[in-house]
């Protein structure tokens, strides 16, 4: 039974004063051009092209032209001037790899520059601008109430596709102009505390990669070129092999959590979920607290972990056990930019694998006093830490906004010209 003051409509339960509309009597489609991205480039230009891989993977729902940086054409044609957009165009990706094709953006602050749509999109322009408020569509389109109308619709098994005259026929939601304003002027403020957090993250993330290049010596030196306070003398130089022992001690205990390649995040030391809740039989190398655990199949994809529990590693890892060297600083030593040459000098070629015999031999410098180490690894360890805590914020952020978008987007709750919205989660 439809609760009251709501209707069943082709798209699903929405409120009785929202209208649908067919997709082909609201918009017009414009002409795009097929330059691949060998034809663009990110310096040199007039016209500005949208590449529909930056629509799948870069650009945000609402695409800001005058922040993003969009590639140039390398050759303009002679007629450009149907194919300009403006703002609130929305460009619609017909193209992907898997079920993401349909994603949609909407065209905003283009500020007198020349753009134009590319490669496997779809342009496409209002043809009653005053049914919509700025934004509105850039979140409605890509939100599963419309999206969802396209899956039935898509063409393709090695590459997902999506037609003009497909697109034609889906529906598209009509709330009324001052509350589509309401809906898109909140989602737009999660997504400014959204992307000021993922600004914040690759600040922190520099400052790391900076520390890690400064706080270990140069190739040829035995002096870090940023130190602590309180020490001094040159570091000493040590074969990896004298420092650490490999362990190769195989378990098979069920009570013990996996470590496979799959659950962390590639470059952060993170895991990406609550590895106690997995359910494996598994045999593995045995660790414990305060080992390393370090990828050595593609040692580029950076699989790195500092565990504070007891398990077992599934796949090519090297589970480093420290016996000469303070765990922390062993964890920052595997990040440094030497040790990540030695480790990406593998063996194979599908399958590159880092080698043991030549990583184990090679010297790198560590400082003589133990007190350093620990405070090198724990200063570096902190900043872990500290990107950990953003980032983790930031995903309770995302998690927040797609709540928002479900709530909004649908109707079920409502908002109004003078009315805040409030969620009961605190941001």
């Amino acid at each position: 039974m439809v609760k009251e003051g709501y209707k069943e409509t082709e798209i699903g339960i929405i409120p009785e004063d929202w209208a649908v509309i067919l997709f082909g009597n609201c918009f017009k489609m414009l002409p795009n051009n097929t330059l691949s991205r060998s034809k663009l480039n990110d310096d040199i230009g007039t016209v500005k092209n949208i590449h529909y891989g930056d629509i799948l993977i870069r650009f945000n729902n609402i695409l800001n032209c005058s922040n993003e940086k969009i590639p140039y054409m390398a050759n303009v044609p002679k007629n450009v001037n149907p194919m300009l957009l403006k703002d609130g165009d929305i460009v619609i990706a017909d193209t992907a790899e898997d079920e993401t094709v349909g994603k949609t953006i909407e065209i905003s602050y283009t500020h007198n520059q020349q753009i134009v749509s590319g490669l496997h999109t779809i342009p496409c322009r209002k043809t009653f601008p005053e049914l919509f408020a700025n934004g509105w569509l850039g979140y409605y389109m890509n939100h599963s109430m419309y999206h969802d109308q396209l899956l039935p619709l898509i063409t393709g098994t090695k590459v997902s596709a999506i037609s003009k005259s497909a697109i034609v026929n889906t529906f598209i939601l009509v709330p009324s102009y001052i509350e589509q304003q309401r809906i898109a002027e909140v989602l737009s403020d999660m997504d400014s505390l959204i992307s000021s957090l993922e600004k914040l993250i690759e600040k922190k993330k520099a400052i790391k990669q900076a520390c890690l290049q400064k706080m270990f010596p140069k190739p040829g030196e035995n002096v870090p070129e940023m130190r602590l306070p309180g020490f001094t003398g040159p570091w000493e130089q040590h074969k990896l092999g004298e420092l650490v022992k490999r362990s190769s001690t195989i378990g098979t205990d069920r009570e013990l959590p996996r470590v496979e390649y799959e659950d962390i995040i590639s470059g952060t030391g993170m895991l990406n979920k609550d590895i106690f809740a997995k359910v494996s039989s598994k045999a593995g190398v045995k660790f414990h607290t305060g080992d390393v655990l370090y990828g050595k199949l593609r040692p580029y994809l950076k699989n790195w972990l500092l565990p504070s529990f007891s398990g077992l590693t599934v796949g090519d890892f090297w589970v480093l056990q420290p016996h000469n060297i303070d765990s922390h600083f062993l964890y920052s030593l595997i990040q440094s930019d030497q040790f990540d040459e030695v480790a990406n000098q593998s063996t194979g070629t599908k399958m590159p694998r880092a080698d043991w015999n030549l990583v184990s031999k090679t010297e790198f410098e560590i400082p003589s006093s133990r007190q350093e180490q620990v405070q090198v690894g724990q200063f570096l360890i902190d900043l872990d830490n500290l990107i950990t805590l953003h980032q983790r914020k930031l995903e309770k952020y995302k998690k927040i906004k797609q709540g928002m978008m479900e709530q909004l987007l649908t109707g079920k709750i409502r908002l109004t010209a003078d009315e805040p919205y409030s969620n009961k989660e605190e941001t």
